[in-house]
């Protein structure tokens, strides 16, 4: 097993973090955005599978094992594995963590089918995640490559598959900025993604979400929570989808500038 470390802060914050553990590589990019990192670590990699896990992710024991048991030497397949919120008293992070289970629930049918996994929390053949050329680079922000490749996965025949037993405490801290930031973000990749279907075809669904799909995301904490509880996750997820239309609006209508 090898660690690679690839640290997209043009300021190298990982430098020093890195130097105190033996055995990590360390790879530096300024700014080239999750896509490109994620690439660029595969390239250097050594190994037969790849496991991506994000920064801000902490495995639990038997993380690993599970990926790699889950994959079977089966180069056909993408694995991921479960990512539970670790700031449950930050409501901005367990809002985002609600949004993320709904999509799971709603894009992977009840026969089995996994259409779509983040890439926090990921194993896959590396052979086949070169073959298909990796996340696309084109995506200005983190947010879409992975709904991306897992539509071009599925589209060259792969399979994906969610490991119960792959689990990794998510712990990232945010404020009402840093929560509309990054739902902005968000906005941006599914215009971009929903713009290659157009153009390209055959990496999913071609059309934006029914109605009542955003009725039954903004209801969905009703069914998890306590009332008061729900009620400002609610609304929060109503916030979600408002700096997403915001992200998706500033696309369509100004294109890629930075």
């Amino acid at each position: 097993m090898e660690v690679l470390v690839v640290d997209d802060d043009p300021a190298g914050s990982a430098v020093d973090v890195c130097a105190e553990t033996d055995g990590i590589i360390l790879l530096s990019q300024a700014g080239q955005g999750a896509a490109n990192a994620r690439n660029a670590g595969a390239t250097v990699a050594r190994g037969r599978w790849l496991v991506f896990l994000d920064d801000d992710c902490f495995p639990r024991p038997g993380w690993l094992d599970g990926l790699l048991t889950s994959c079977q030497h089966d180069h056909s397949l993408l694995v991921a594995g479960r990512m539970v919120n670790a700031l449950p008293t930050n409501p901005f992070a367990q809002a985002t963590q609600e949004l993320l289970d709904f999509l799971h629930e709603v894009d992977n049918g009840s026969n089995g089918s996994v259409r779509f996994v983040a890439s926090s929390n990921l194993a896959v053949s590396r052979d086949s995640f070169l073959r298909l050329g990796g996340f696309d680079p084109s995506y200005p922000v983190a947010g879409g490559e992975d709904r991306d490749f897992c539509a071009r996965w599925r589209a060259a025949g792969g399979r994906i598959q969610i490991c119960g037993n792959a689990t990794v405490d998510h712990a990232h801290p945010m404020g009402l900025t840093g929560f509309c930031r990054q739902h902005y973000r968000y906005g941006r990749g599914a215009w971009r993604f929903h713009s290659s279907i157009h153009t390209h075809g055959s990496r999913g669904d071609r059309s934006f979400r029914a109605p009542s799909y955003y009725w039954r995301l903004l209801t969905h904490p009703l069914q998890r929570h306590p009332p008061r509880q729900a009620c400002l996750l609610m609304g929060l997820l109503g916030v979600t989808q408002l700096m997403t239309t915001l992200g998706i609006v500033r696309e369509s209508v100004g294109g890629r500038r930075p």
